[in-house]
Formats: C-alpha cells, structure tokens, sequence
C-alpha cells in the first residue's frame, strides 16, 4: 500500500469539498520513481508538461529530458543543437504543439514539432533576468516571469513587452496562470497578482481577503483559478477566494494539481505530498518512497496518473491492478510467507521477520512473539471462530495470541513432532491441525498436543493441510493424503500428472470437490475419487502452484513463482469435466503493479479472499492485494500511439525532407529506426509490429523491441508502418513515414542499358579470344595429365600409412573411452560405485527381480557424527575417514553385491537375492567390521560407528523407490533410536 489513510476535516463548514464519486482509491495507485541513476540528468524537476504527441517533459538544472516511458532523452548544452544554457527552470507546451523552455540566464527556447529549436536572448531583446515561469494563453502570446523583473510578454509577432510591478515595483514571478479569459494570474512573495486588459498589474491578495505574504496562483482543467497562500486552499468564485482546505499542522504548500476525477494534489515543502478528496485526507512522504525535499511540480499526465517533480528526483502514481504491503509501509519484512483475517477485520500478515496486524484503520504494528533479539519467522497462520489466532513458525513451534498478545507455545517439549510448522487448519471438531517437519498433529482447544492413531499418516514435511466434509487433506513434498472415518488414502497424483509436491487445497463448496494445487498443476478430486488434471497442456502458464482461492466474481487467483494466474473458476470445471479442451488464464506480473512476481509456497495460507472481497497474495516483495472489480478496466486499455523516434543510416541520425520523406544516401547498408509507444502505464508490456512496404511481406512482430532493422534494402521508395497494443489489448493506429534509399550511377536504368552494350561487345571478343586459347590448351593438358598421375601414385602410398596410424590412434581412443566410463560409474574418493552406477543398478535389479519373482533388499548406510570428524578433526581427516568405511563395506559385503556412495556420509549396500533375514545379518556383519576397525592411524583417538536401514522386497509390482524410501526411513529410526545399529523395515 503506498500510503495509509489520514483522516482529516474541513477548514470551514462553509467551504466545498471536490467532488469523490470517481475518486481512485489510495490502493489503486502503484508507484514509481526515478533519479539521476536511472536516466534523469538532475534530481532537480521544476517543471512537467506533456506535448501534443504524447511525450512528457521534465525541466532540470542539467537540460530539459524527454521520456517516453522507457528511457530519457535530455536537451542540454552538449546536445545537437546545443541549447543556450542547460539550467532550465520551467516548461510550457502551446496549442500549436510546441514546446517553450526558459533557462536561469534568460533564454527562452522554442522546439517545434518536426524537433527544430530556436532561441531568443539578449540578441532578441530578451532582458538579463532568470525566468522562473512561463504560460502561454489561448492567443498564442507567451507570458514569462522573471526574478526581480515582473512579467513579460512574447507577441506571436515577435514583439516583447515587459510589465513591471505597482509603482515600478520589481517583483519576482514564482508562478503564472491563465484564467478562463485569458487573464494572466501571478504569483509572488508579496502576494498574489492579475494582469487586467488593460496591461496593469492588479494587487489581488487583500482584495479576495488573502493573508498577507506568498500567494500561488494554479489552473485547473475548466479554467477556474486556485491559489495556495501559506498552509491554506483557495477557489476563486465570482471575485471571492473559498476556503477549500487547510493544513492543520500550519506546514506551507508549494505546489497544487486539481486532477480530473476531482482529487485535489497538494505539494509541500518539506511534508512530502497531500491527496484531498472531500474529508479524507491521504499523506505521501518519503516513507513511500517519494523523493526527498520540496514538492516542486505536480502533473496529471494523459493516462490520469500523477507525476511529482521534487528536488531528490521524479516520483509517479500510477493506476495499477495490484498494490503491496511492504516493509516501507510499515511491516516488520518482505518475505512473507502466511496472511490470515480475524472477525475483527483485521489482516494478520506473518513474514520472515515476525507477524504484523493490521487493523481496519489501515495503519500496520509489529505483534511481539518473542524476545526482541529473537525474530520469529512465520510459517503459518490460521484463524479460530473465537479470534485465537495459531501461528506456526520456522523452528519455534506453534504459538497463540489472542488482542495480538501471546497466550501459549506448543513445542516439541509438549509433544509437537517438530517445531518446524508450515501448515495449519481449523479442526471442525475443534483445535488446530499443525503441519510439522515430521507429520500432522492436532492442537485441541485447550492446548495439547494429540498425534494421530495412525500410521499411514506421512511422516515428513507438511506443506498443505484443510480439513472439509471429506475428512482431513494432507499436502507434503511428496504428495497428497486424505484422512477420513475410512482411513488413510494416498491420491496418486504422480501417476496422474507427474506431481510431486502439494502446495494447497480448496474447497468448492457448491460441488464438495476438492482441488489440489502442485508442483505440475491443479487437479481436481471428485467426491467419487476421480482425479482430474489441468497442467501446462491445457493451458495453465506455469508448471508450480501455490494455493488457490475463488472471488466473489468466480474468478480463481493462484500465486506461482512466475507471477499470479487468474482465471475463471468455471471454465475450470469445464477443463476438468472435460467440456473444454483449453482454459485461458492471465498472469500478472510486475507489469500489473506486483512489486515481485514470485508468489510464496510451502507455508499458508498464501492467497487470501478477504470479507471486503480483495485477494491478497504472499509474495516475495510483500503482500500484493487486488480489488477484481478493477479487472475491467485494465482489461480494456486504449492501445497506446506511436512516435518515431530517430531515422540512422549507417549511425548517423538523419532528418525528414520538407515533404516529410527520409531520403538515406546511396550505398546505406544499414538503416535503424526507433519509436516508441508512449503510454506510461505499463510501458515496459506494449507490443509493436513492423511492416516496411515494398519491402516485407507482411507485418512483422517485434514483441517489446522499439527498433526495426534493415541491411539489405534496394534502391527505392518505401513506407514503414508501426503499430503498437498494450500487453492485452489490440493494435493501436498505424505510424507511417516515407524512406527513399538513393541508388548509385551504376544502379540507374540508363547506366545498365550502356553497360549491357558493353558486354555483349565484350563476349564476342572473349568467344574469339577463346577458340584459340582453347587449341593451345589442349596441349598443355595431355602433358598435365601424365606429370599428374604419378603425382597420384605417390600419394595413394602416402595415404595408405595414414590409414595405419588412424586405425593406431582408434585403437588408443577406445582404451581411453573404456578408462572414462569408469570413472563416470566410480566415485572419485571412495573407490567404490557413485551415484549414477547405483541408480542404473537399483532399476536393473528391480526390474530383473520383480519378473523373476526373487527377493532383493537394500541397505541405506549412514556413519554417525561424520560432521564432529570433520569438526574436530578437518575435512582431510574426513576423506580418509570415507575411504576407511568404504574399504570395510567392500570387503565386509558379498562379492555379487553393490556398495556405492549415495553422497556427503551415505552409503547404500544393493543386495540382490537376499531376503529381509539375510540383508539383517549382513548389515549387522559391515555394522561390526566399521566398529572394530582401527583409525588411529588416521587420527589420534578417532572412533567411527554407522546406522543402517535395511529394506526387502518381497512382492512383485514394488517400485524402487518405496524401497529406497523404506531403506531410508529404517535409517532414519536406527539413528533416531541412538545410533550404531541395524533396523529392518
């Protein structure tokens, strides 16, 4: 969020407030900011305006910059043509499309629209006074202010007039605006001032009841004249000055904008910038990111968003469809991984760095969970009919607050399976389930801990949990579980759809199905069983998704790593009932207002429909909310118009001719033209597409390139088209310019007929010439042909030796090929088999055993604190430990069995033929030959134990890897149980 609402009154009862039935929300704006790093030639911008082509114009100490919704092109002394002075104080465009620029020396520029400057100074009768304002009125005359000088005036004949304060007065002119009747307004450190018909300046601060000292005056869209005198806000009606708005604080406004949809914009001097919008006041500051110092100009651009100049930089407000939570609004961190909502109203927002309320007033506060050296990382939240609110964290447990204050901590001292908690959800019976690192467990209403009577629960990271009338769903890095009166039921969504990881559930209430959101997509689970897949195949943007939730709108809004997918939850169930061969999604992106694309996962809830109907969404950068009912109108922006930029032939910029043609000189091998959209809402999204006629056949799409290039051109006239659309929208009107590429002498038409003289004239003498040589050559070659074939002779020898050392060199390369394949299969260290060799034999002997119906077990081995070796001892130490082990697992293991290294400290024993009996008796056989083997000669006192799983496969149809998962969680209890010991599955 940018800024939080303030709540302020009317200075006066009697005073009118602007109308706010279009009022945008403070939501609703994104923000953006520039400075001299990216791009702006001064921190400084005194003055914005925006030409009749669409461009935005910023006045600086170091030029004037042109922008164009990607890049700055600045005006200054060292550009080409050089203007007077590069310290421009203020800008002015005119009806006619021109642009009027007045420097701290007195320079007034004008710059056409074909991009031609002229200049008038002190040559042209222009006085030696900085200009700190200029105004053009509806008769084209040019009112420019001065420093200590008054006001003056540039007749469209060329006539300067200079009108100088009450008495002879020298005043100094901060400002100019022209009222509806073309009546100059200006404002002074004296007070405001009018400049009749009749030429004479006119005192109007005591007549409209002003207070005395500095006056600004401003215009708005319908003509009517504001002014701004000390912390209070004028509208002048019929010869009076209304009271509209005053500071309470008594801080001075330093610039002031009456947008289009009636807010009221008022910059001050040093308190950042005021939004008013009849009692509701909004406040900008740096906190927001607004640039530092004085507000020094306010502009409402085409596209309604607001540009503010400042002396720290340039800062936008910018319609968007998503705005963020982040830390510079007050959160405790970015990171943020759990949103929840209580019946209070209030958002509660869990990140990296701890929990956050923030209540209905908008304003968020850090909530205390623990010592204050002691950051919490939150993982989870979830919360209860009576407001208790359940948080899990990332290895401090489960914690309760109720009124943001902490009333209990459940860890793994009161029975919880692990203090890592990802997942929560409301038990129907009551309590709270909790998602741990080891497995589910339910936290009753008064605060103990029951694990579940089951078993067939899994024991592993738990990154989803819901529980609905179908009984409890259990999401975890391995797959989706439901718990119900007719116990637990894997859902196999890896045979389904690839899909590993469970990162949500949702509930549809109207069906009771139950969707899945994974590492591969969604997938629909009927009441009857039926699993249902929609992936990338069928249109969904991006592979992993987080949790989803359903608007009123009966939209869907997924978070992804990639940004957010939006999509109807209808066309949804067509997809899934298999009525709809294709779904249609968006994906926002930082395009749309999302301060980071990266949704957040594996904790939750991450997507929230809260009561008012936004959808809020954890992201890497905060947390990114949405109103749906805006979708409307960013679906449907007006495609932007098209500027042409810069013509180059061979790199140097060219300029059109008189008839607009661009005439390139004979011999261009390379002509480049750029252009630009000039929309600024989501500039970095608009689409072009090219067509040079004469030349391509048809459109060419240039995606987001603002440049078209072409090498191989002939001689000739062409037109270039361009066209440009926003990133949803449809092509805007097409830009055309006229290219005539110059040919050379001998590419006229004339030129080729002589030359084609030439040659006919040319060949008959050459046909002449060749009959002859022709006789003479027929000699050489019979005395060519001999010399050559005993030259044939000799090399058939020489190539007959290079077929032996060929077959020599193959023979060497084999050699080393079979050396390679070794190692590809060995580990480097041990000696013994890597990875990838046990991987190959793992499935062999699968495969091998399950047809032919024999047993074969594996044995996963582990050495106990290997990481103390390496601590106590250094990692050389280590090494030679490894190898020690690996020795003893060689030797200790039947010959027909495979020891290979797993990885880190891990080995695993591949025993084929072997029952559940005999792979025990092995593994205790290599438990006791590591235990009793000697390593003092590797370090002084060094003791080395291992913990073994053993796992057998007795049935066919058992994949791999549920052994090696069996193998795994057998280690995982020997080790669990003490370590040094063999346990069985």
């Amino acid at each position: 969020m940018l800024a939080f609402a303030l709540i302020g009154m009317l200075a006066m009862a009697s005073a009118a407030a602007p109308p706010a039935a279009h009022s945008e929300s403070i939501e609703g704006f994104a923000k953006d900011a520039w400075s001299t790093s990216a791009g702006l030639p001064h921190n400084a911008v005194h003055a914005i305006t925006q030409s009749g082509d669409g461009y935005l114009w910023f006045a600086t100490w170091e030029g004037v910059a042109r922008y164009n919704g990607v890049g700055f092109t600045t005006f200054s002394r060292m550009s080409t043509p050089a203007l007077p002075d590069s310290a421009i104080a203020t800008i002015a465009v005119d009806r006619f499309g021109n642009l009027w620029t007045g420097d701290t020396r007195g320079n007034l520029g004008r710059r056409d629209p074909a991009g031609r400057w002229r200049f008038w100074g002190r040559a042209q009768g222009m006085p030696r006074a900085a200009i700190n304002r200029l105004a053009v009125d509806h008769e084209g005359r040019v009112w420019v202010g001065f420093d200590r000088l008054g006001i003056g005036r540039l007749d469209p004949d060329g006539r300067f007039t200079v009108l100088r304060g009450p008495m002879g007065k020298p005043i100094t002119v901060l400002r100019i605006a022209i009222d509806a009747e073309g009546r100059p307004w200006l404002g002074t450190l004296d007070g405001a001032y009018r400049v009749d018909r009749d030429g004479r300046l006119r005192a109007m601060s005591a007549e409209l009841g002003l207070p005395p000292g500095q006056a600004m005056p401003f215009r708005d869209k319908a003509g009517r004249i504001w002014l701004t005198a000390g912390s209070s806000l004028y509208r002048v009606e019929g010869g009076h000055a209304v009271l509209v708005f005053r500071q309470p604080d008594g801080k001075r406004f330093s610039d002031f904008l009456h947008a289009t949809n009636g807010d009221l914009w008022l910059g001050t001097e040093n308190d950042g910038l005021l939004r008013v919008n009849g009692t509701r006041v909004d406040h900008f500051s740096t906190r927001n990111g607004l640039p530092e110092g004085r507000i020094t100009a306010l502009f409402e651009d085409r596209e309604h968003s607001i540009w503010v100049g400042a002396n720290g930089g340039l800062f936008r407000l910018r319609k968007a469809l998503f705005a963020n939570l982040r830390a510079e609004d007050g959160l405790s961190g970015n990171y943020v991984r759990a949103l929840a909502e209580t019946r209070d109203g209030s958002l509660w927002v869990g990140s990296s760095k701890g929990l956050d309320v923030v209540p209905p007033s908008g304003v968020p506060r850090p909530v205390p969970l623990g010592p204050a050296a002691n950051r919490v990382s939150v993982m989870g939240l979830s919360a209860g009919p009576d407001d208790l609110l359940t948080i899990g964290t990332f290895g401090d447990g489960v914690l309760q607050a109720r009124s943001g204050r902490v009333v209990a901590r459940i860890t793994q001292a009161q029975g919880l399976p692990a203090n890592h908690v990802r997942a929560l959800a409301e038990a129907q019976g009551g309590g709270v389930w909790a998602g741990t690192q080891r497995g589910v467990a339910l936290i009753d209403s008064a605060g103990r801990v029951r694990l579940p009577r089951t078993h067939d629960l899994p024991a592993e990271i738990v990154y989803a949990l819901s529980e609905t009338p179908e009984g409890l769903w259990v999401g975890t890095v391995s797959g989706a579980w439901l718990w119900n009166h007719s116990g637990v039921h894997r859902i196999d969504i890896m045979r389904a759809g690839q899909a590993n990881s469970v990162f949500g559930f949702y509930h549809d209430p109207e069906t009771g199905d139950t969707w899945i959101s994974t590492d591969r997509g969604l997938f629909r689970h009927r009441r009857d069983g039926q699993l249902d897949h929609i992936g990338i195949e069928r249109g969904m943007p991006v592979d992993g998704l987080f949790q989803m939730t359903v608007g009123r709108g009966g939209s869907a809004w997924i978070g992804s790593n990639k940004g957010i997918v939006h999509v109807c939850f209808k066309a949804l169930r067509l997809a899934a009932d298999g009525r709809l061969a294709r779904i249609a999604p968006d994906l926002f992106t930082a395009l749309d207002g999302l301060a980071s694309a990266q949704s957040n996962g594996a904790s939750g809830p991450t997507t929230l429909r809260r009561r008012d109907g936004t959808i809020w969404i954890a992201t890497a950068e905060g947390a990114a909310f949405v109103d749906p009912r805006r979708l409307a109108h960013f679906h449907f922006m007006s495609p932007p118009a098209v500027a042409i930029e810069s013509v180059e032939a061979d790199g140097q910029l060219m300029t059109a001719e008189p008839d607009g043609a661009y005439v390139l000189p004979a011999g261009t091998h390379r002509l480049t033209i750029a252009y630009a959209g000039l929309s600024y809402l989501l500039p970095q999204g608009i689409r072009y597409r090219t067509q040079m006629e004469g030349f391509d056949t048809g459109w060419v799409d240039r995606e987001s390139q603002r440049t078209a290039e072409f090498t191989t051109l002939p001689p000739g006239t062409y037109s270039f088209r361009v066209q440009a659309a926003q990133a949803r929208g449809a092509w805007g009107p097409v830009k055309t310019i006229t290219v005539r590429l110059e040919p050379f002498l001998w590419q006229r038409a004339w030129f080729q007929l002589a030359c084609g003289a030439l040659v006919i004239l040319a060949l008959w003498c050459l046909h002449r010439w060749r009959t002859l040589a022709l006789a003479r050559r027929e000699r050489q070659l019979a005395r060519l042909v001999d010399a050559r074939t005993a030259e044939l002779r000799q090399q058939s020898h020489v190539l007959e030796e290079v077929a032996q050392e060929r077959e020599q060199l193959l023979d060497r390369l084999r050699g080393q090929a079979d050396a390679l394949e070794q190692l590809a299969n060995e580990d480097p260290l041990t000696g013994v088999a890597n990875r990838r060799r046990f991987n190959d034999m793992l499935s062999d002997v699968a495969r091998i055993s399950g047809q032919e119906g024999r047993h074969w077990s594996l044995a996963i081995v582990d050495i106990d604190h290997f990481k103390l070796v390496n601590d106590r001892h250094s990692h050389v130490v280590g090494d030679l430990a490894l190898c020690a082990v690996a020795e003893v697992l060689r030797h200790a293991a039947p010959t027909d069995h495979l020891v290979a290294r797993l990885g880190g400290e891990e080995f695993a024993l591949l025993m084929p033929d072997t029952d559940a009996v005999q792979a025990a008796r092995i593994g205790e056989r290599i438990r006791t030959a590591v235990q009793q083997r000697d390593y003092r000669g590797i370090a002084p006192g060094l003791a080395i134990t291992i913990s073994i799983g053993v796992a057998t496969c007795a049935t066919r149809g058992v994949d791999a890897s549920v052994i090696f998962q069996a193998a795994d969680a057998a280690l995982y209890r020997a080790k669990a149980c003490g370590r040094n010991r063999v346990v069985a599955d």
